[in-house]
């Protein structure tokens, strides 16, 4: 039970109302990818849910780093041969290398050598040793994973780690999956990666709550109100810790190995793909405030929400931001 507690209160976005209706409602929570799972349906049958945690259970057999027999931990332990793996998994690795290209490496799929290095959940969690962070750090290069149909192998020593880009893709194949069951309205809920179905004559709102920083009383910055889709936040307080007045958080540089120095605390990504919102959330830390808000600006259907270390908040074009005590994010086209 501890597990799960801590795990609810490191979310980073709170779901403060759905869309009303008068659906029936089922909903289900798991612990899954190492984060509280929750799935919501409505007007539908229990038996859906059952389904749709089995899907869970699969994806995370073919994506986890840390589940032994997964196609990512067959291909990390390959010694660089290639191993025969899901379409599925190929599917994701060909999109995260995209990004990879896209950030010039700064945002890296193959940085599991060095995040192995940190245990962010240990009780006196420490520093890794320089030398160890360098080493690790010079095996870092997407351009070593290597996807020929669905064969994959990583080479000169790289490893996958997909925790920045899993749960998105998990949550765009679980809304594909209830959608073709006919579900018409849920929330999916993947440790704070929200993702939400609703048919387009349903014109009730979404409001959505983004934690403030370090804020251990569960005060928001800014709630944001969305129609359908999805919204993921990446934070430098989700996992770190402290020693003395210096901050460790999870969201890595692929050139130190240390904790990327920021200008921002959070961000908040909105996008009909939540494989895109988890990607970006996490994406625009490795590139910096500037070179994130450009390539945001140039992608259809995103946009971001930055909750800076001063407390400010800034927002990107599409979006539109109220003035109050606890700001509302909006689309600017939204009705």
């Amino acid at each position: 039970m501890k597990k799960v507690i801590t795990v609810l209160l490191s979310f980073t976005l709170l779901l403060l109302s759905g869309c009303k209706t008068t659906l029936t409602e089922h909903s289900a929570t798991r612990i899954l990818f190492d984060t509280v799972v929750q799935i919501k349906v409505f007007g539908c049958g229990e038996e859906i849910l059952k389904e749709a945690f089995l899907l869970c259970e699969r994806y995370e057999n073919l994506f986890s780093r840390t589940v032994e027999n997964s196609d990512i931990s067959r291909v990390n332990k390959s010694s660089g041969e290639p191993v025969e793996v899901d379409a599925e998994t190929v599917e994701l690795l060909e999109t995260a290398l995209e990004y990879c290209e896209l950030s010039k490496g700064r945002f890296d799929i193959s940085i599991c050598p060095v995040t192995q290095l940190w245990d962010f959940s240990a009780e006196q969690p420490l520093v890794p040793q320089e030398s160890k962070l360098k080493a690790a750090c010079a095996l870092v290069d997407y351009k070593n994973i290597v996807v020929d149909r669905n064969f994959v192998a990583v080479k000169n020593g790289a490893k996958i780690d997909l925790g920045a880009v899993a749960k998105g893709y998990i949550a765009d194949r679980l809304a594909e999956f209830l959608q073709k069951k006919r579900v018409k309205k849920a929330i999916i809920n993947l440790g704070g990666n929200l993702k939400f179905i609703k048919s387009e004559s349903d014109g009730e709102k979404y409001t959505v709550g983004i934690k403030k920083p370090f804020s251990e009383s569960g005060e928001l910055s800014a709630v944001i109100k969305v129609d359908a889709g999805s919204v993921v936040t990446s934070g430098t307080y989700e996992r770190c810790f402290k020693i003395g007045d210096t901050l460790y958080h999870h969201i890595l540089n692929t050139e130190s190995g240390m904790p990327i120095d920021s200008i921002f605390d959070s961000v908040t990504v909105v996008c009909g793909s939540s494989t895109v919102a988890d990607i970006m959330s996490t994406f625009c830390y490795t590139v910096g405030y500037e070179e994130a808000c450009k390539e945001v600006e140039k992608m259809q259907d995103v946009e971001a929400v930055f909750i800076m270390n001063s407390g400010d908040i800034s927002v990107t074009s599409g979006l539109q931001i109220s003035e109050g005590d606890t700001p509302v994010i909006s689309l600017r086209n939204a009705g």
